[in-house]
This record gives C-alpha cells, structure tokens and sequence, in this order.
C-alpha cells in the first residue's frame, strides 16, 4: 500500500526519482516491507524547528 502511495505522490509531483524519507518512530519493518527505498532521518522536524528558529532570532 504504501509503494502505490509513494508512486501516486512522485506521479502527481512529475518527480519520479522524489526521495521518500521517514521520520520518527516509523518502525524498521515497515520500511524494509517496502520495494521503495525510505531513507531514515530521526531528527527531520526538529532539524526544521532549529532552522526557523535561527531564521527568526533576533540578532
């Protein structure tokens, strides 16, 4: 379910080769169910975070 919905996404951007990345407590499992290669990033949101945050200190 979740290759048909990686490729319905990357079809609707006209980006075949997107990455898919995953974020959080996505268990290793279901990411090595998948034929789509997800890469794993734990930090993602917060890395974000900081970066908006570092936009919007004042200096």
């Amino acid at each position: 379910m979740l290759d048909g919905l990686f490729a319905r996404c990357r079809a609707t951007l006209h980006a075949p080769d997107a990455p898919v990345i995953a974020t959080g407590t996505l268990p290793a499992s279901i990411r090595d169910a998948c034929a789509t290669p997800i890469e794993y990033n734990g930090t993602l949101i917060l890395d974000g975070l900081y970066s908006i945050w570092k936009r919007n200190v004042k200096k």
